[in-house]
């Protein structure tokens, strides 16, 4: 498989498929295309686990992006603006472990207000 391939599972919405595809070749080669590759696979499993409720896995994949994203090329900087957008869905998550656990990722206390 190769990565327009995964590119095209994204595509088709075979997101679970796509992020199985995506993690050996990933683990093997962290080149450019891939590297986006994993990214972009990476948000929507976390889209998925988020509207699935699965808010422990939902967080978890969030922390992989936030690790990944400064080694990934984003000039257009949409991969900045998808992961403003995690941090503001993490802020309304419904659930107390998803909620503490994002503040302390993003450094969010209600007492000192950042």
């Amino acid at each position: 498989m190769e990565i327009r391939d995964i590119f095209t599972l994204r595509k088709q919405g075979r997101t679970e498929e796509a992020y199985a595809a995506i993690l050996p070749m990933y683990a093997v080669h962290k080149g450019h295309y891939t590297t986006i590759a994993m990214f972009w696979v990476g948000v929507d499993m976390m889209k998925l686990r988020y509207q699935q409720r699965q808010l422990e896995e939902a967080y978890k994949i969030f922390r992989s992006l936030l690790r990944l994203y400064p080694t990934m090329d984003d000039k257009d900087l949409k991969g900045q603006s998808t992961l403003m957008r995690g941090c503001l869905v993490g802020l309304r998550a419904p659930s107390r472990i998803f909620h503490a656990r994002f503040h302390n990722t993003v450094g969010y206390h209600p007492t000192n207000g950042r």
